[in-house]
């Protein structure tokens, strides 16, 4: 009895060692699972197509709006940053002198003529002008008044007069109609008056720009 057991039980094993066996292969031979593969970057996906990134420097080009013709100070120019920059820094310069009472050759605080403001101004971003108005009128380029931006000079003549005989520097342009100067009043000193006025607009004769 003992051998029979023994014998049915060695058949038992070996047949239960075949059928792990057997197991562990068709586990092996499965289907593989499934990878999902994250797409790569730019691809739209389903439709094979690789979309490329518009660079950012084409994009701030098309949407920009820098070189544009026109802004909103009222007269339809541009004018650059660092240009602009200089002519607050001549007209801020001009503004100290607020007040200064009139004197003919005077180049200082304690009395200043309209060329010698329109000298130290622009002196200040190391450009030398002329020292009389005469010399100014003569430098830079012919500017027409609609055109006109701050930091232009303007010059005039006295009433019925022919000569020109007084100049100012253009320091804020709202509209083409309403333009503000900074120049040396001979009766109230360095002040800033409008180039429209009726007592003004009349005596303009020239304008130039020498940035």
């Amino acid at each position: 009895m003992n051998k029979i057991y023994k014998h049915r039980l060695t058949l038992l094993q070996v047949f239960l060692s075949a059928f792990l066996m057997y197991s562990c292969n068709s586990a092996f031979q499965s289907k593989p699972s499934v990878v999902i593969r994250k797409p790569d970057a730019g691809y739209a996906g389903g439709t094979g197509t690789v979309i490329t990134p518009k660079p950012a420097d084409d994009i701030a080009d098309s949407d920009s709006d820098f070189g544009s013709d026109s802004d909103n100070s009222g007269n339809g120019n541009v004018i650059p940053a660092t240009l602009e920059l200089q002519i607050n820094k001549v007209l801020k310069t001009a503004e100290t002198y607020t007040g200064t009472k009139h004197k003919i050759g005077g180049l200082n605080k304690k009395g200043i003529d309209c060329s010698g403001l329109v000298l130290i101004a622009y002196k200040s971003i190391d450009l030398n002008l002329p020292r009389s108005t005469g010399g100014q009128v003569n430098v830079g380029k012919s500017v027409k008044k609609e055109k006109l931006q701050k930091g232009d000079l303007v010059f005039f003549t006295y009433p019925k007069g022919k000569r020109i005989t007084h100049v100012g520097i253009v320091s804020e342009v709202r509209s083409a109609t309403d333009i503000e100067f900074i120049h040396t009043s001979t009766s109230r000193g360095v002040r800033k008056d409008n180039l429209n006025s009726t007592y003004w607009n009349p005596l303009l004769v020239k304008s130039r720009r020498v940035l």
